[in-house]
């Protein structure tokens, strides 16, 4: 027992940097966010303004009215008449993209927001959720550790559903 005690010590203390480095670059991701790459056109429409990068997390969160640990982002809107609108937003781990898609379900499900559940579909192994609200079409998917928000007028919706989800596999 005498022999193993300073092992663990030595273990614990380990343990505790790499904690500590990991919470570190984690706090270091989230106040520096990436950009996230957006397709240059989505149904042949140009892209036409772009956010980045924390502008795009601000976004985010005045949408939803709360922060996230998000690691990066990018809004893209397409069309001079603003066709296609995509939200992009990358969480350090695939899991929680995937909690919050699944939370996203969830509280569009209570019925207290402008968009209309209207069906869901797979790709790929991966959940698309669709939505009718505010003159569009909207689907909302995880990609690995990206969670990927299209708006769209209904008459392109699912040429630029079909190109997203080929740009972000």
């Amino acid at each position: 027992m005498k022999k193993l005690l300073p092992f663990l010590v030595v273990l614990a203390g380990l343990a505790l940097i790499l904690a500590g480095g990991g919470v570190l670059y984690f706090n270091q991701l989230v106040s520096s966010p990436g950009v996230v790459p957006l397709p240059p056109a989505v149904a042949s429409l140009p892209l036409t303004a772009v956010s980045e990068g924390r502008q795009a997390l601000n976004e985010f969160e005045r949408l939803h009215r709360q922060a996230f640990p998000l690691v990066g982002g990018a809004v893209g809107v397409y069309g001079v008449n603003q066709e296609a609108k995509i939200w992009v937003a990358e969480s350090p781990l695939g899991l929680l993209a995937r909690k919050m898609v699944i939370d996203m379900e969830a509280k569009i499900a209570q019925g207290n927001s402008p968009f209309t559940p209207s069906g869901e579909f797979e790709d790929g192994g991966r959940v698309v959720y669709q939505l009718d609200g505010m003159g569009q079409r909207h689907f909302y998917f995880q990609a690995d550790k990206l969670i990927i928000w299209l708006a769209a007028d209904l008459s392109i919706a699912q040429q630029a559903i079909q190109e997203i989800l080929e740009f972000y596999p």
